[in-house]
């Protein structure tokens, strides 16, 4: 799973494609460079589950918490 993308950023597809090509699984789902997150250090981040850790979440397991 990226994390600390740039939604824009064309590197993105770039290094996906790249690890996907050696066999890496590479999770759909990429947590954005957001204040919200980078202010979390140590603490709780609220309502994560409605965010792309929430995603991830339903991407490995198949079950959404919403």
């Amino acid at each position: 799973m990226f994390t600390r993308t740039n939604p824009r950023a064309v590197a993105n597809a770039e290094y996906r494609e790249l690890l996907e090509s050696e066999g890496w699984r590479v999770l759909r789902s990429h947590v954005s460079q957001l204040q919200r997150f980078a202010q979390s250090f140590g603490g709780p981040i609220e309502r994560a589950a409605a965010t792309a850790y929430g995603d991830a979440l339903t991407e490995l397991t198949g079950t959404s918490i919403r």
